[in-house]
């Protein structure tokens, strides 16, 4: 047995390669992250505009549509068919 040397392993270069992935690792999951709420935050812009401008022009028409119905109700037909015009642009 006192033929053969002990074989010893150099356990800094072992933990170097360990940190090094555990870096990467905290790296990748950042990015990962990052991106996710950027993709999240450009669905919500893209979905959220449009909806905005359609949920105003809903409530302008919903205006428009309330002044109508009080001058039909007060019997002002001018006023009637001239928000009637406005309703239908």
């Amino acid at each position: 047995m006192s033929n053969f040397d002990k074989i010893e392993f150099n356990k800094k270069a072992l933990d170097m390669s360990t940190k090094k992935r555990k870096n990467n690792r905290k790296k990748l999951s950042t990015k990962l992250i990052v991106s996710i709420i950027v993709i999240i935050i450009a669905i919500g812009l893209a979905v959220g505009f449009p909806a905005y401008a359609t949920y105003n022009s809903g409530l302008k028409t919903y205006r428009e549509a309330r002044i109508l119905l009080d001058a039909v109700k007060k019997q002002d037909i001018e006023l009637a068919s001239q928000e009637l015009i406005k309703t239908k642009k």
